[in-house]
């Protein structure tokens, strides 16, 4: 199965941060093969393994944004 993740935050114009590093790190530790596009990243998983990864990747940006609203698809 493959996943598109993307997360952003809402409301805002799509910027490379610091958070997107920290993102790529969880991606890179679940041993998942993946490849960086244009608009996110394409993983290849089980629905169990992508969704896990999917929650910590929007968790994670949920601890370093100011303000709570992020779109995750």
């Amino acid at each position: 199965m493959l996943l598109e993740l993307s997360v952003l935050p809402k409301g805002m114009a799509h910027q490379q941060s610091d958070s997107a590093v920290d993102l790529s790190k969880i991606i890179d530790a679940s041993g998942l093969y993946h490849q960086t596009k244009n608009k996110g990243e394409v993983l290849e998983g089980t629905w169990e393994q992508l969704m896990a990864v999917a929650k910590k990747c929007h968790d994670e940006a949920m601890k370093t944004r100011a303000q709570p609203k992020l779109m995750t698809s």
